[in-house]
């Protein structure tokens, strides 16, 4: 190609561009506008919510040892530890600004397992006691520190399932036996969300139950007063006000 062509041609291009707004004003307005900017949840803790959790806590009961009706020895040894796994279901609400309300169920299996002995006169009685599975249903309440982070507390009503085997020795003679504990639980947590629909927690429960009683072989029973604390870690996913009610 010519200097002269290439000249000519550079020139015919800067028209072009110049020429540009004026025939864009000239293109007629359909209406469309412009595109609409991609969008979440917003930044709220209102809606359903689906989760997980696990963790481990420590159990220390409060036990007597009956026989003939009469207690006749406190029981030693009545402590220990083990791991907790949780599903859960719950609902939030966010009113007034950073206020965040809401229940929540959830149910949940734990080995939490405990040694405990006894003796009254000759004999002596050795016992596992073992959380099996339970559920609780519970309010929470708290204060949304920023939009993505909500300190919390909750308490509710909880339910537990515990086995308990024992030995008298002499003897030998031994069994075991299943028993159903209502009671409440008390605590709190931190939640963080990493997306609108994707949250995170720690959380510390103290659970305190009813007591009951297991009978033991050779006679007598132990009544059993257990307590639990917790540590959970969970994640939840939020399906967001879209689908609150």
């Amino acid at each position: 190609m010519s200097s002269s062509a290439l000249l000519r041609l550079c020139a015919l291009s800067g028209l072009a561009l110049a020429g540009s707004p004026v025939l864009a004003a000239d293109i007629p307005d359909y209406g469309y506008g412009a595109a609409p900017a991609a969008t979440g949840y917003p930044a709220t803790w209102s809606g359903p919510y689906l989760g997980v959790s696990l963790g481990g806590g420590v159990g220390n009961h409060d036990a007597t040892y009956s026989a003939g009706g009469a207690p006749v020895a406190g029981v030693d040894g009545i402590g220990g530890e083990g791991f907790v796994i949780d599903g859960t279901i719950g609902y939030d609400a966010q009113v007034g600004g950073n206020f965040v309300v809401g229940v929540l169920g959830d149910i949940y299996w734990s080995n939490l397992g405990s040694d405990a002995f006894a003796i009254s006169g000759g004999t002596r009685v050795d016992g596992d006691i073992d959380a099996k599975w339970g559920f609780d249903l519970l309010a929470r309440a708290g204060i949304a520190v920023n939009p993505s982070t909500l300190l919390y507390a909750l308490g509710g009503y909880s339910w537990e399932k515990f086995e308990a085997s024992f030995v008298a020795t002499p003897g030998g003679a031994a069994g075991s036996q299943e028993e159903s504990f209502g009671g409440w639980t008390l605590g709190a947590g931190i939640e963080t969300k990493l997306t609108d629909n994707v949250s995170v927690k720690a959380e510390y429960r103290y659970t305190r139950f009813d007591d009951a009683d297991y009978g033991v072989p050779g006679g007598g029973s132990i009544n059993i007063e257990p307590s639990t604390h917790t540590a959970r870690f969970g994640i939840n996913y939020r399906f967001g006000p879209a689908l609150g009610f």
